[in-house]
């Protein structure tokens, strides 16, 4: 399944920049936290 860019993007700016932890972005965007964690 690809991943769209727009939620790539938001993954990697809640990590880099807010802080998140996985857990909580998957939550966030409601995708799986292997998701999440392959793009960490």
């Amino acid at each position: 399944m690809a991943i769209e860019v727009d939620i790539y993007e938001q993954i990697r700016h809640l990590h880099e920049h807010e802080g998140h932890s996985q857990r909580a972005i998957a939550r966030m965007l409601g995708v799986s936290r292997n998701t999440v964690k392959k793009y960490c």
